[in-house]
């Protein structure tokens, strides 16, 4: 091939196209030996290298533009003082197409930059405008949300998108999806080395290693490039973008969790994050590693009106940012509170009601009871220790403080007794998660009691246990159907998710407080260490539904002890009555029609449970 060069212009990272001609920019100092590596798609052999010349340097960035290049026939990457490196602003990579190829485990060169500068029409997208208050987040893993699926393509974003409807009709708002951009998902996990005075005859293999599974995606990613494994096409972005349409057409966002480990530079992070907005309408970030620019990310003009998750916010950046309203606190801050009520495990009632109200004025929080970081809700309930030998690591890895209970048996059983308490106990963090004034998020099959076999670490099981088994939505739809009329109650009663903190006091002169905290007597409700139920009231009147109406008043009766305990119903205006639409005790249909019978002034709730009633004419 006959080409020819001249000096890039250093605008645009990565490759850019001008005509017929290709600029190529990336990173590296000006006493750095460069070059491109052009590989011909239809030939092996050694790639065509084109050696950049010193002088074409400003600053530690590198450009050459290539002359008449028709990229359609070839692949590339760099070459930096003899190491040939992949574009870290590369839009396609070539050579993972298949997921864990065997054949890549010992052959790292078949992976290569790749061309991408297709076009997709956004003309038919409506993109939703969810508010904080309405969000009802839903995290999934696109391979392990569709591999125990019949759908022909398992595994992909094809698949993904088939799931919409089902998204739809649980609630779903807002969806969270773990890393779609391309990592390497074949790693070696190095093996102990064994102390020199060891004499032992596998002294000699000391430097052996074995393949491992990276099937959550934690790593230092290609963060341009959506993940081509994930596609059941040759076009992952345009796969993805057709996903990201078809939810934004159903009136669900899209959320992707970004992994940065430290020694990702600042400028790119802040580059990826543009170009997902920008070329995939992406509505969200999760953003996640050692050494996020989150000051620098949350003052980025282009991001102002995108959805930021992170860890901690500090005061200032929420004081700064606040008017639009775009920062999320994700955390596991709502978590270890009330797992420990549900599960009776070093409890307060104190710490509880704070996380159940927990808000503020210029920011949200994102609660959560189980993520893929810990127990599934169904192994919350069912084992008491962690089992992660199937991860290889002698369980040594995963949180050993899970504040999980297994009532009685660990692991499966056929015990009636410990299997009703186990759903009752879903059915209450179902209740206490969908009841929290923050943005509740589901892990993905939570809602009808998927299980990882006591894994609470699954970060390498591309397998049974790290895939959704959906054989379960029939299996328990109890729970399913549950979930799903504990999301629609949450959404026709705006009282209980307000955007601004609760006051707790009567601050519209209606007769009642935005909230309130009950006990034996009504408007008393002690706190001691002791005390495991309490009855939140929440003032209808402070809240106007979507037709203008006032909400109604709703009453939350949580009883955490293991023995049945009485709780005061507070008296209305004579023209209204409590009702009892929800009973967490009541096996099969625990969300019940509206009750005919009128509840009284005390009402007993059965132990483990949560009844909730609504004040109406």
């Amino acid at each position: 091939m006959d080409y020819a060069i001249r000096e890039g212009d250093y605008a645009v990272m990565g490759v850019a196209k001008q005509g017929k001609n290709l600029v190529f920019t990336f990173a590296a100092e000006r006493d750095k030996k460069c070059a491109v590596l052009l590989y011909e798609k239809k030939a092996e052999g050694r790639p065509l290298r084109i050696e950049i010349p010193q002088e074409y340097c400003v600053g530690s960035l590198r450009s050459v533009c290539v002359l008449n290049l028709d990229y359609r026939e070839y692949d590339y990457n760099y070459e930096i003082d003899g190491r040939v490196l992949l574009d870290p602003y590369a839009r396609k990579i070539v050579g993972r197409e298949v997921w864990y190829d065997p054949k890549r485990i010992e052959k790292s060169e078949m992976v290569r930059s790749g061309f991408d500068f297709s076009l997709f029409h956004w003309k038919e997208e409506k993109r939703p405008k969810i508010k904080n208050q309405d969000m009802i987040l839903y995290k999934l893993h696109v391979r392990g949300f569709t591999m125990d699926t019949a759908a022909k393509n398992k595994g992909t974003f094809a698949a993904l998108q088939k799931k919409i409807p089902y998204l739809k009709e649980l609630g779903v708002t807002s969806v969270e999806l773990m890393p779609v951009y391309e990592f390497e998902e074949i790693y070696r996990d190095k093996k102990e080395v064994l102390p020199a005075y060891v004499k032992e005859k596998k002294k000699s293999k000391k430097n052996e290693t074995s393949a491992k599974v990276n099937f959550w995606g934690y790593a230092r990613g290609s963060y341009f490039a959506p993940k081509a494994s994930f596609a059941a096409s040759e076009k992952a972005s345009f796969e993805l973008k057709k996903l990201i349409q078809a939810l934004h057409n159903n009136g669900m966002e899209c959320i992707m969790e970004m992994f940065f480990p430290k020694e990702v530079n600042a400028n790119e992070v802040i580059d990826a994050l543009h170009y997902w907005v920008l070329q995939y309408h992406v509505d969200g970030f999760h953003l996640q590693g050692e050494n996020v620019p989150i000051s620098v990310i949350t003052q980025d003009l282009l991001l102002r009106q995108t959805k930021l998750f992170y860890l901690w916010f500090d005061e200032a950046t929420v004081a700064r940012d606040g008017e639009r309203d775009h920062l999320y606190f994700y955390n596991d801050e709502f978590m270890y509170p009330i797992r420990r009520m549900l599960c009776g495990r070093d409890a307060s009632l104190y710490e509880f009601t704070n996380q159940m109200r927990k808000q503020q004025a210029n920011a949200s929080y994102i609660n959560y009871i189980c993520d893929n970081n810990g127990f599934t809700l169904a192994d919350l309930f069912s084992y008491s220790e962690k089992h992660n030998e199937e991860n290889g690591e002698k369980n040594t890895d995963g949180s050993d403080w899970s504040y999980s209970f297994n009532c009685g048996a660990e692991g499966p059983t056929k015990k009636k007794y410990i299997l009703d308490m186990r759903r009752r106990l879903a059915k209450n963090a179902i209740v206490a998660l969908c009841f929290s004034q923050g943005i509740p998020l589901i892990f993905s099959g939570d809602e009808f009691g998927n299980s990882q076999n006591g894994n609470n670490n699954a970060y390498c099981q591309d397998n049974e246990i790290g895939w959704v088994n959906w054989k379960k939505k029939d299996s328990n739809r109890e729970l399913y159907n549950f979930t799903k009329a504990i999301i629609r109650f949450r959404k026709e009663h705006p009282v209980i998710h307000l955007p601004e903190p609760m006051q707790m006091c009567d601050y519209n002169g209606s007769g009642f407080p935005d909230l309130s905290y009950h006990g034996e007597d009504a408007w008393l409700a002690g706190f001691e260490s002791s005390r495991q139920a309490v009855g939140l009231l929440y003032g209808g009147s402070y809240a106007l539904r979507e037709d203008g109406t006032e909400d109604d008043n709703v009453y939350v009766a949580f009883n955490f002890h293991l023995t049945g305990k009485r709780l005061a119903l507070p008296a209305q205006k004579k023209e209204k009555n409590w009702y009892r639409v929800i009973d967490t005790s009541k096996n099969g249909a625990a969300a019940l029609e509206v009750s005919r019978e009128k509840e009284k002034k005390q009402v007993l709730i059965g132990p483990q449970s949560i009844v909730v009633f609504v004040g109406k004419r």
